[in-house]
Order: structure tokens, then sequence, then C-alpha cells
């Protein structure tokens, strides 16, 4: 692995106002250290039902990064993709509902 990622939760449901989640990433060696040279930018894509809650593309700084995924009001699925031009690709899939009318 290149990543070590934390994610707040990977099922968002919307009601009343958007969902969000916290993604947080962080760059590691070859031998899965943490990476705090690793200063270069990481781009996240997100297709599907949701959007980024942040820019597109962000510089690690210490090795780290994060952005948010939050609801549109669709619902269904989405990937989000996180590379940059030194690692392979890492892929989180979200669930994406609505919560039942009270």
């Amino acid at each position: 692995d290149v990543y070590k990622r934390q994610v707040s939760r990977t099922t968002l449901r919307e009601q009343d106002t958007y969902d969000m989640a916290a993604v947080r990433v962080r760059i590691l060696d070859e031998y899965g250290s943490p990476a705090p040279y690793a200063q270069l930018p990481v781009t996240f894509r997100l297709e599907g039902a949701a959007e980024l809650g942040g820019p597109e593309v962000t510089t690690a700084e210490g090795g780290m990064t994060g952005t948010y995924v939050r609801t549109t009001g669709q619902t269904g699925t989405a990937v989000l993709t996180v590379t940059t031009s030194q690692t392979e690709a890492m892929r989180i899939a979200f669930t994406v509902g609505r919560k039942p009318e009270r």
C-alpha cells in the first residue's frame, strides 16, 4: 500500500440538508512508513451520486492531505479515486441514500 486512508464513513444519508464524509490520505513509502517528505500534487476524482467538497487537486504537505465528499440529492453509489504521479490509484466506494421521512 502506498496510501493510508481514513474515511469518516462510506454511507451517506441526506435528509433536510446534505451529508458529508471526511477523507484523509497519508502517503507511505515503500516500507509502509509515513513519507513526511512527500510534497506532491494529489488529484481527487469523484464519479456518481456525490460531489467533492474541496478542490480536485491539492498538495500533500508532510505526506498528508484530504478532501470531503458530500451528497447532492441523488441516491446510488459514488467512487472517489485518489491519484498522484508517483503512486497507484486508490478507490473508495460510497453508498448514497436518503433518510426516511418521519
